[in-house]
Order: C-alpha cells, then structure tokens, then sequence
C-alpha cells in the first residue's frame, strides 16, 4: 500500500513516455546485454598517464571544483567545453579503448568506420574520502560502449581500501590492483563497484565513450543528440529507466541500505503530481550512505 502510489506513477510515466521513445534514433554501435557483459574481460595498461599528465589533470580540476566534503565527490572536467588543453590526454585514452577493443583477442563490438561514431560522454574526475564506496555490485555505465579507469594516485600509499572490483560470469566479484597512471578499460556495461576507502584519498579519471555526440554538460548526460535539456528533468526517460532501473534503490554490499537520488527524485516527483503528503520517511542518522525508511501512516 505504502509503495503503491510510487509504482502507479511510474506505470503512467511509462505510458507517457512510450510515444516518444518510439522516435529515438536506433543505435547503429549495438550495446552488449550486462550478462554478454559479464563475460568480457578487464583490460589492465599500465603507466598510460605520466606524472606530468596526472598533475596536469589535478590542477585542471582543482580550477573548476568547489569545496567538498562528500565522501564520494565527482567533477565533471567536461562541464562548459573547458576540458580543450587535456585534449591530448583524452584522446589518448580514447585510442586505447579502440586499440584495446579492435587487437587481436578483443571484444571486437566496433568495425569498419563505426569508431568514427564514438565520441566522449563524460570526463570525471573522482575523489573518494575514508568510507566513500561505490557499493552496489551490479552497476554498471548502462548507454555508454567502453569506460577507461585511470588511477590518479598511489594505492597503499596515499590511501587505503577502494579496491576497483567486477563481477565475472561465475557471478563472484573479482579485484582489479592499479596503481598511479595505470588504466582499465572494460565493457560499460559490465557490473562493477569500489569497495570502502578505509583511509586518505583515492582519486581517479573516468571517461566514458558512447554513440553519440561528445558532451559538455555539468553532468553524466542521458541525452545522445540535440541540445542537452539537463538534468533538472522530474520526469527520467523511459531509456534511462531501461538503463539504470536496477541501480535505483539496492542493498549494499556492506553495511544498511544505500539510497539512491534517482530514486528521491522518483518518490518527490510521485508526491508532487499526486499533491498528497509523503507517506515514507527516510531517516539520515550520520552523514553516511546508510539510512532508516520508514512509514508515516
């Protein structure tokens, strides 16, 4: 009963949207089922990124980023188009992908001049504090082709913990060891996580390569063509649903509950149409990924 409302508006949000995802443009670079996913392998490069590189990269971002004390932080180095000097560096790594994907042994998912469809989704830069995980098993990138991981420091040096972990085809979780200037480059949509950071600072370059085009946006864009409409939206589209459904409210693989924000936006979304008092309450006792739901009548 509690639930009900929230799945009534998202079967009626369902029903909006099917005309409209009707019209979107079919991808010609086919995405890989996550369980086709799961099977591919990892690709570990070692020393991609020079120390040079890497401080060039600290410094670009430590221009545009503001204070934080998020134990997971996230600056979009792509927001605004200002990501132009590290051009070099990104197609660097957008090289590697497509080397990776098309040598002998690889996942083979671009050929003849379908590489020329693929363009950068998203540059981030991540900085994760003591306790800081990405902890849910089973997400993955769900719209983009490959992701290229670069670690920006020094494992067991400058922080402990935040081991990069995927779950293989035997449905076991398997670590992935990476130190500064290193890269993996993987399959998006093969489920991955980061365990806790236990101490100091992890922090990591992430690109995203999709069919599409190459976006600007101060955010990781859901929109593959046309002028961006934001992330402001209330209503998420039926792809992105498709996409990310799984990863909207999932148990951790530690301790409590993670909440997800698309899943806030969901229910503040559900109460706002239906004008009626929320009837969940989510409780953040500390400032930790963990909280209480509960009833209100």
């Amino acid at each position: 009963q509690v639930l009900g409302p929230v799945l009534d508006d998202l079967l009626q949000l369902q029903e909006e949207l099917s005309e409209s995802s009707a019209e979107e443009v079919e991808l010609v670079v086919p995405l890989p089922q996550t369980n086709e996913a799961k099977k591919s392998s990892v690709v570990f490069w070692p020393k991609l990124l020079s120390d040079e590189e890497i401080d060039q990269i600290l410094q670009f971002s430590a221009k545009m980023r503001g204070e934080s004390e998020a134990q997971w932080s996230t600056c979009y180095l792509q927001s605004g188009g200002a990501h132009g000097s590290l051009q070099p560096i990104l197609k660097k790594l957008k090289d590697l992908a497509l080397h990776v994907d098309a040598r002998p042994g690889g996942w083979k998912r671009l050929h003849g001049d379908l590489h020329t469809r693929l363009r950068s989704r998203c540059v981030e830069h991540h900085s994760v504090t003591t306790g800081g995980a990405l902890p849910d098993p089973t997400h993955f990138d769900g719209g983009s082709l490959f992701t290229i991981d670069v670690m920006l420091n020094t494992p067991g040096v400058d922080f402990q913990g935040g081991e990069f972990c995927t779950m293989e085809s035997d449905d076991t979780l398997h670590p992935h060891h990476f130190g500064k200037g290193d890269a993996l480059i993987f399959l998006s949509h093969k489920a991955h996580c980061v365990q806790p950071v236990t101490s100091g600072l992890r922090q990591t370059l992430v690109m995203e390569l999709w069919e599409g085009e190459e976006r600007c946006c101060n955010h990781r864009c859901q929109q593959r063509w046309g002028p961006c409409t934001g992330s402001s939206s209330t209503a998420p589209s039926l792809q992105r649903l498709r996409e990310e459904g799984p990863n909207l409210f999932a148990a951790t693989a530690f301790d409590g509950v993670a909440f997800f924000p698309s899943l806030g936006r969901i229910l503040r979304q559900s109460a706002k149409r239906r004008k009626a008092e929320a009837n969940v309450e989510v409780l953040f006792e500390e400032v930790k990924p963990k909280a209480f739901v509960r009833t209100t009548r």
